[in-house]
């Protein structure tokens, strides 16, 4: 199995842009652009109009992760609470290639609506820059809507004695140089890049050991095989309910309403707030008028109880909804800062 060494030349500046930006994101405190003009399918009100023929049969959503993981749980809340007029949406497990592989199934199907693609902000980009696609899918394919927001957590297994604290793993780490193992999803993906983050700001020298999803690397720790498991909150928030996980550094300001016994990273003196933005994209060439449905689709799902009930209640995470046109800029704007982190780790050259 192949560690990843942390490299002690990371841009602090990159590292700050990284944290600041997932902030603004979450918090959305910054003035939103005004909307655009409205497109056609749409009528006067607050209801989104279906286009014409559609939709006709149920859209598949395509989750490029394996079943059980954070992104398969948000898909699958959102497709039990959206109403697109008498059919359904179906999740479709398509893994592997560091979603490369699902994701290009999107791409490459007919731009009718009929299937879409569950991903984040940051994997749409870091994907295509670390060669798991040789086209610019980000650039290419329409955003159809965020809609949660899903902070990264370092956890340990509940009976793990070593590590109470944040501070705990740090002074393991200091006094063990190079032996501390932390757990996460594949190299170059936005779980690598927060623990080469924490690596950096707690000034440690600790290995990144890649799994194929967050599943097998909340296993690994499990069974002993790795130390730390760094993800997101909603692959351990009900283990951490349950008592098999606890949550020693959940990259928030503030604690969780819910998982309130889970320290957070301010807390305990690490400057480290961010998380993934999960939504949808739709293959290129999707005519607007179906993207405008979806996203109006999407928007009602996200502002109804249930769903607002469930992603806190089931896996912890936090609504947060952008639409299709400010989804997208704030793509633009997480290049240059992913492209800045990805060359400081070595995965791109300049």
């Amino acid at each position: 199995m192949k560690l990843l060494r942390k490299r002690k030349s990371l841009l602090l500046v990159a590292l700050l842009a990284l944290v600041l930006v997932f902030s603004l994101a979450a918090c959305g405190d910054e003035p939103t652009p005004p909307p655009p003009p409205p497109l056609a399918g749409y009528d006067d009100g607050d209801e989104p109009a279906a286009p014409l023929n559609f939709p006709l049969r149920d859209v598949r959503a395509v989750v490029p992760f394996s079943p059980g993981g954070s992104t398969d749980a948000f898909a699958r809340i959102l497709a039990a609470n959206i109403d697109l007029d008498g059919v359904h949406m179906v999740v479709v497990n398509i893994e592997g290639g560091l979603s490369a592989i699902g994701s290009k199934e999107v791409y490459h199907s007919p731009p009718d609506g009929y299937t879409i693609l569950v991903q984040s902000i940051d994997s749409m980009i870091s994907n295509y820059m670390t060669d798991a696609f040789t086209i610019d899918i980000a650039a290419r394919m329409p955003l159809i809507a965020i809609a949660i927001h899903d902070p990264h957590v370092i956890a340990v297994a509940y009976g793990d004695t070593r590590f109470d604290d944040l501070i705990d793993v740090v002074d393991y780490a200091k006094a063990n140089p190079g032996a501390l193992t932390i757990a996460g999803f594949g190299i170059g993906s936005m779980t690598h890049l927060a623990a080469v983050t924490f690596m950096h700001v707690a000034e440690i020298d600790a290995a990144f050991v890649p799994f194929d999803g967050g599943a097998p690397a909340r296993n690994a720790v499990l069974g002993g095989h790795a130390d730390v498991f760094m993800g997101q909150l909603s692959d351990v928030f009900s283990l951490h309910l349950a008592g098999e996980f606890r949550i020693i550094g959940l990259h928030t300001a503030e604690r969780h309403p819910v998982a309130y016994t889970a320290l957070t990273t301010v807390e305990q003196g690490f400057d480290l707030v961010g998380g993934q933005l999960r939504g949808y994209w739709a293959p290129p060439g999707t005519p607007p008028e179906i993207v405008a449905y979806l996203e109006g689709k999407i928007r009602e799902a996200y502002n109804s109880p249930d769903f607002q009930e469930a992603i806190m209640r089931d896996i912890g995470v936090f609504p947060e909804f952008m639409n299709s046109a400010d989804g997208a800029a704030l793509l633009q704007a997480r290049i240059p800062i992913l492209r800045a982190l990805l060359i400081e780790i070595g995965l791109l050259e300049e």
